[in-house]
Parts: structure tokens; sequence; C-alpha cells
């Protein structure tokens, strides 16, 4: 879903959310928003789409409020997420937490929309500063049995996340161009 304005261009929107035949295969999520930061993603495997690119997403880019999921994605994710005590975008789109490292993230260029608050940066919307709050105790319930299990398996590589990924950068010719820039909004 997007959340925003009502848009002159939404023909434009409904064009990419009426047909399905664009959305790459092996997609697991297309990103259509952007959260106003800078991201990083890979030119190689970039698809054109109209007046659009879906570029590989390499980095984290927070929110939800514009994202075409497969079903087998979302199946996964609900397995992934049986417990989950952060914000939704935060787990589903930042590696750190772990998910979106078994997931094949694209990002649209630019976005096809964009909230409100980011949208008009220049000025302070009332009322629509961060509405999602931690909901319940201040400290989390103690994890217990597989999730501790798993939770502690992964831990020295989560570690080692950044160095691996500063790493794959530097190996340019193998992986392929590297871009980090903001995602740009365009109706």
């Amino acid at each position: 879903m997007c959340f925003g304005r009502r848009s002159a261009h939404e023909p434009r929107l409904t064009k990419f959310l009426s047909e399905t035949n664009w959305i790459p295969k092996d997609a697991d999520i297309v990103k259509i928003e952007t959260y106003r930061q800078a991201i990083t993603y890979r030119k190689a495997g970039r698809l054109q789409v109209f007046d659009r690119a879906i570029v590989p997403l390499k980095s984290s880019h927070i929110g939800t409020a514009g994202y075409i999921v497969s079903q087998d994605c979302a199946r996964r994710l609900l397995e992934m997420t049986e417990y989950f005590y952060d914000p939704v975008d935060g787990v589903m789109f930042n590696p750190a937490y772990g998910v979106s490292s078994e997931l094949h993230i694209m990002q649209m260029v630019p976005a096809l929309c964009i909230q409100d608050l980011h949208q008009q940066l220049d000025r302070k919307i009332a009322g629509l500063a961060g509405t999602i709050h931690r909901i319940g105790p201040s400290t989390r319930p103690k994890i217990r049995g597989y999730w501790k299990l798993m939770r502690e398996l992964a831990r020295p590589f989560r570690r080692q996340i950044g160095s691996i990924e500063r790493a794959a950068r530097s190996c340019r010719n193998y992986f392929g161009p590297v871009v980090s820039e903001e995602i740009p909004y365009k109706e």
C-alpha cells in the first residue's frame, strides 16, 4: 500500500499495481517507496520497466509504506517472524535482523510512492512524526528453545556482516558496480 496524498498521477500508480508482468520472477519483495535515505544497490541486474528501473537492493532501506511481496515470500516472512518485538519495517528491511539477508529484495528507482512525512521534509507536519511505538513491557521476554539456539548460532555471523559487505563492495569486478545514493521520488 502507499499512504500519502492522492495525486494527479494515480493512473501511473494504477498501471503498476494492476499489472504483474513487470515484477521480476525471482524477486521476493519489490520496494516501490523511498524513505529519503542513501541506499546501496547493484547496477548489474537492473531492469527497465516503463519509466522506472528495478534494481537489486544491497543495503538497509527502512519503510513499509509501499512494497509488493510474493506469496512465497509472505509465507516465509510469517515463519521467520513468528516472534519479534521491533518495528516491522526494521525487521523486514534491516540486514542486522537477519530476515532481509534471506530475501531477494528489489528497489524501484525512482520510487512510486513516499510518505507525506518524507515528501515534505522542509516543513514540520503536525501529527505525522513517528506514530509507531514499542508496545508492551520495556524489557523483552527471554527467548528460549529453538529461537535462542538460532540467535546464538547466528551471532558470530551477524557481527561479520559489515566487514563482509565492505569486502564485497571492494570486489566490484566480481560483483558488478555498486551505486550508493538516495532513491528519488517521482509521481
